[in-house]
């Protein structure tokens, strides 16, 4: 006997098959029925014609690891039929994290991930995930080890490529997080520290993350005047390490570089097509989301966010920043130049006294 029929729904059930119509039987918290018409008695039923019944959705490229931590539930995901999250994306995480770095690595994540006053005391990927697992959170939720996270605890904010050593330990923490649970590594190359880190570098990771079947997700270099050559890293990486690469946010920024989305997207065909395991995602939106630390040129970001803070109270260091504004840096992607100041917006600020901005 079932506990609950849904009868004479349209069924999706995630294969990728079409709709069909049909029933759904329950008992008790799973599934144990489904077809054209079943037969035997329930304790209840619900007509569900017109409607559609789908397994939970996959949110797959979020920022809810703070969130998830401290409230444990997600009530805006849950209402829109989201039954998973996954964390950790664009190289933000939690962890691994060490002391020197915490409140930096902290103040680093907080536009993103948002503020928080408790602190980060997950030594690697392992730590973190067993915080989650103890917790009755409502919902599904698995992790990407975020790179930016993972080089700050081992090399801070250093504007240079890892030592043997530094690499080596990476690579050891990479394994442990694979071995802990995480689905991969993301990478936030448009920020910092993951700008600093060159390509055969990534490489070397993301052959860890191969070894256990994990994916590498991407916030690419650029998405501008760069992003052909970003995903052409990608490509390479994916290749040479034998990775499955996921491209975050796949978009063109900088009206100069409209129409070169078409050539993204048949690179991205052409590597499929020779065997490469690519994928991407992309808004349904002509807006994008980022950091406010994303106009500046990558000069000042050295060494993390009260460093940058400090130079900007030098005067010369404000006329250095206008002036790359106007006249760019080769190899960085500006922002300001590419959009122009009248499509940028603030969305928050923390002062009441700059809330008119």
């Amino acid at each position: 006997m079932y506990d609950l029929i849904i009868r004479t729904a349209s069924i999706i059930d995630g294969t990728g098959n079409p709709a069909f119509a049909g029933d759904v039987g329950i008992i008790g918290e799973r599934i144990a029925g489904l077809g054209a018409h079943l037969e035997g008695e329930t304790h209840s039923e619900i007509d569900a014609s017109g409607w559609v019944i789908a397994p939970g959705f996959i949110d797959a490229h979020t920022h809810d690891d703070l969130m998830v931590l401290r409230r444990a539930v997600a009530p805006p995901k849950v209402h829109q039929g989201i039954t998973t999250l996954v964390i950790g994306n664009c190289g933000f995480g939690m962890a691994p994290m060490v002391p020197a770095y915490g409140e930096a690595m902290k103040m680093a994540s907080a536009a993103v991930l948002g503020e928080d006053d408790q602190p980060w005391n997950w030594p690697t990927m392992g730590a973190f995930l067993e915080t989650l697992r103890s917790m009755a959170l409502g919902q599904n939720v698995r992790a990407l080890l975020g790179h930016n996270a993972l080089r700050v605890a081992v090399m801070g904010f250093e504007p240079r490529a890892a030592t043997a050593q530094e690499l080596a330990t990476q690579e050891a923490l990479v394994a442990e997080a694979m071995q802990a649970g995480a689905v991969g590594m993301s990478l936030g190359l448009m920020y910092t520290p993951g700008m600093y880190t060159p390509s055969p570098e990534l490489i070397r990771l993301a052959r860890v993350v191969a070894r256990y079947s994990g994916v590498v997700t991407s916030h690419m270099r650029g998405e501008g005047d760069h992003l052909l050559d970003s995903l052409d890293e990608m490509l390479t990486l994916a290749e040479q390490a034998e990775v499955a690469v996921h491209i975050s946010h796949l978009k063109v920024t900088g009206r100069t570089n409209w129409g070169s989305i078409s050539n993204a997207l048949e690179r991205i065909e052409n590597a499929r097509a020779r065997g490469l395991s690519i994928t991407a995602d992309m808004y349904p939106y002509t807006a994008g989301s980022t950091t406010m630390t994303q106009l500046m040129p990558p000069w000042a970001l050295e060494g993390g966010m009260k460093h940058m803070l400090k130079r900007l109270h030098d005067p010369a260091v404000q006329h250095q920043i206008t002036q790359d504004f106007i006249n760019g840096i080769p190899g960085w992607e500006n922002q300001v130049g590419a959009l122009g100041w009248e499509r940028i917006s603030l969305s928050s600020m923390q002062r009441e006294e700059h809330r008119a901005l």
